[in-house]
């Protein structure tokens, strides 16, 4: 089967395993030891409270006038061979209703269930800032430009509405007690993507909730030919120098070595993200997901590699003195150069 991508057909592809339904048992083990692969699992969030009831439109219900940043994604600079790093987009705060607007218009926004409710309940907790321009996700044009709400923690996010972080259970994995507190919220519009990358710590498990994930990966033993780079540097995440889906084989020739998986996470399945799998992730439908990283033992080295690491960015930094310090990290990087 060739991969989706044009200018990836010519590369050979792994499969990717698929698993209908196992126990907690057996998929905390898989997860945690036999693995070394991606898989998909069907049927493992089906118990979740308001499963199927995370569109968009409920979720601005819930959020009232609660403003949320949004990356901008310029989709003309996709179409080039270049990199569109995080430090090049502009950063936008708008409320979820002003966003299904931008999005899908002047439709009817309707409760559903349970999520009627809560946002009833929700919205008497949730002031609304009156210094909130609503006009400046309207600047843009949603053919123009993605739009993507990324790397959202849920016990930041969902802090003051109450049984959201409940509503997510991980126990299906074998992992008791971790819920939305422990979880990533993601909601992004059709071509909303995340940079190719991989992550230094742990596991990753990301269940699909609303709309269309594509997700390219390839194993860490590929390293070399996805030329990876610590700048913009951001903790726990290393960068590839290529843009997956328009590659440069002149200027990458490595690539053509790669054997990528791809993967189309469909809402209610979970992808499984091993350690250290280099991934590119791209919603093909407006898209929320929530995924949770998994602590696994090897970690302990890695967290020392890196503060290494870290310590020689900011030597970098120091000596670069025309440099600006939003060149050399991303804004989900915390520290201060």
């Amino acid at each position: 089967m060739a991969i989706s991508v044009p200018r990836l057909q010519s590369l050979p592809v792994r499969p990717c395993r698929m698993y209908d339904s196992v126990d907690a048992q057996s998929a905390y083990h898989l997860v945690h030891t036999e693995l070394q692969v991606p898989a998909v699992f069907g049927s493992m969030i089906e118990h979740w409270k308001y499963r199927h009831t995370w569109t968009p439109q409920n979720l601005s219900e819930i959020f009232g006038g609660k403003p949320i940043r949004f990356r901008m994604i310029p989709r003309m600079l996709q179409e080039t061979s270049n990199v569109v790093w995080e430090t090049q987009c502009q950063f936008v705060d708008a409320s979820l209703t002003e966003f299904c607007h931008w999005i899908f218009g002047d439709q009817r926004f309707e409760e559903n269930g349970d999520f009627g409710i809560i946002a009833k309940r929700a919205r008497t907790d949730v002031e609304c800032s009156s210094s909130f321009d609503l006009a400046k996700l309207g600047d843009f044009n949603p053919e123009i430009h993605a739009a993507y709400a990324d790397y959202k923690y849920m016990r930041v996010l969902f802090a003051d509405i109450p049984g959201f972080q409940q509503a997510i259970d991980w126990s299906t994995f074998g992992l008791q007690g971790k819920t939305g507190e422990h979880s990533t919220f993601w909601l992004g519009t059709k071509g909303a993507y995340t940079h190719c990358h991989y992550d230094t710590y742990g596991f990753n498990l990301v269940a699909q909730l609303y709309g269309r994930k594509r997700w390219i990966l390839f194993p860490p033993g590929q390293t070399d030919c996805l030329y990876p780079t610590r700048l913009p540097y951001e903790e726990s995440s290393v960068f590839s120098q290529v843009n997956i889906k328009r590659p440069d084989f002149e200027k990458h020739p490595r690539v053509r070595n790669a054997e990528p998986t791809e993967v189309v996470l469909e809402p209610g399945q979970v992808l499984f993200v091993p350690k250290h799998w280099w991934h590119f992730v791209e919603c093909l439908d407006t898209s929320v997901s929530i995924n949770m990283w998994v602590d696994v033992e090897s970690d302990c080295l890695d967290r020392v590699q890196e503060g290494i690491a870290r310590n020689i960015v900011m030597s970098l930094k120091k000596t670069e003195e025309t440099a600006q310090s939003e060149d050399w990290k991303t804004s989900f990087e915390v520290s201060d150069f």
